[in-house]
């Protein structure tokens, strides 16, 4: 019995240790929220529950999320029936699909896409950041520090 005692112990450290990472890939599963803005909600509540002040578990979150929106422009998805690295990871589509701030954070990704991709792969009729910029309210603009 004490092994399983042992074992219980050593599990309950680990969640413990790692509640704003498991709280993170807990989020991306937040149905009808997209996995970007269920990730950074994870790792807002994650950091809270590891004892973060609101706005440094806030401002965690909000990176999460704006790092999940670039990825998502450049290309990255999930396919569990996909071959090898990139048929499981590249899987989505590359490019803008969202107005506002995540259709910002998109374009980041996909102009990065754009940059390493070989020219047949190209997306065509891509706003470039600084045009995409100045599109944004001044709010948004407020709202990325900008």
């Amino acid at each position: 019995m004490g092994g399983l005692k042992s074992a219980f112990k050593s599990i309950k450290r680990f969640v413990k240790k790692n509640t704003k990472e498991i709280a993170t890939i807990a989020g991306l599963f937040i149905p009808g929220v997209g996995p970007a803005l269920g990730a950074g909600i994870g790792r807002g509540i994650g950091g809270l529950a590891e004892g973060e002040k609101l706005g440094e578990a806030a401002l965690a979150g909000a990176g999460v999320w704006a790092g999940g929106k670039m990825l998502g422009g450049a290309g990255f998805g999930f396919d569990a029936s996909g071959k090898g690295f990139t048929g499981k990871f590249m899987a989505g589509t590359p490019g803008v699909s969202s107005q506002g701030l995540g259709g910002f954070f998109e374009g980041i990704g996909a102009n990065a896409y754009n940059a390493l991709a070989p020219e047949s792969a190209k997306l065509k009729n891509l706003t470039g950041i600084g045009d995409a910029f100045k599109d944004l309210s001044f709010y948004k603009k407020l709202g990325l520090g900008l």
